[in-house]
């Protein structure tokens, strides 16, 4: 018997289609009882609100599908404004990095700006030293300062941080730098802050010199008012003698 035969015959189905068509049947069956579960456990809905329950459904997914859209549409620019972030991050780091390299650069500057005032000014101070050591014995015809007075035949004994000291036909006299010409203070080296240390400098050992004679003249004061009560004792011991 071939495979046609099992399928069909002249008389009806065959032995195969006959079972197929009991698998079909029983295969429906089942289906029907589990839909025929399902529909009793699960309360009766019509079909209208189903149908506006997949609406919903579908209007929710709608409107979700519309937002993601926008937020896709904007997705180009967000990019190019991340991408200008990024730049904007990468132009301050480099900056940073210059400022930071600038900051190292100007104390370096400082430094050697630091050094060179260093050595100018003692350059000024052995010029002055040397410029004032000089000045010793000049003489000079006259002296005139910036207040008209004139001073003949002057001689230069010595020159300090507070002016100069000389001699002349009517004495001698110490000139503040003050009174002296441009010339002369810009050749001495003037420098007012050293003036005033040395006038302060000058104050303590006045008045050091000053409470060290007053001391003296208490002492000597003392001494001597010791000797006259010795020598009034003495007379007084002398004249009980005689008597």
């Amino acid at each position: 018997m071939s495979f046609s035969d099992l399928m069909s015959s002249g008389r009806g189905p065959g032995v195969l289609g006959m079972l197929m068509a009991l698998l079909v049947l029983v295969g429906f069956g089942i289906l029907f009882m589990y839909a025929s579960d399902d529909m009793a456990k699960a309360p009766s809905r019509s079909i209208e609100s189903v149908i506006s329950e997949q609406k919903d459904n579908i209007n929710h997914h709608t409107v979700h599908l519309e937002e993601q859209h926008k937020m896709l549409a904007k997705l180009p620019e967000r990019i190019a404004l991340e991408k200008v972030l990024s730049d904007k991050n990468e132009a301050i780091k480099m900056t940073q990095e210059k400022l930071t390299a600038l900051k190292a650069n100007l104390e370096s500057v400082k430094s050697e700006i630091a050094t060179g005032e260093s050595k100018f000014l003692a350059y000024k101070d052995e010029y002055r030293a040397y410029a004032r050591n000089q000045a010793k014995g000049q003489i000079m015809e006259t002296l005139t300062t910036r207040n008209g007075t004139i001073y003949k035949n002057v001689n230069i004994r010595e020159v300090t941080a507070i002016g100069i000291q000389i001699r002349h036909d009517e004495g001698h006299k110490r000139i503040s730098f003050e009174e002296l010409s441009d010339e002369l203070i810009d050749h001495y080296q003037y420098d007012p802050s050293q003036k005033e240390q040395a006038l302060k400098q000058e104050m303590e050992t006045r008045a050091k010199h000053d409470a060290e004679v007053a001391l003296a003249n208490t002492k000597s004061s003392e001494l001597q008012a010791q000797q006259q009560a010795l020598n009034a004792e003495a007379e007084k011991k002398k004249f009980n003698d005689k008597l």
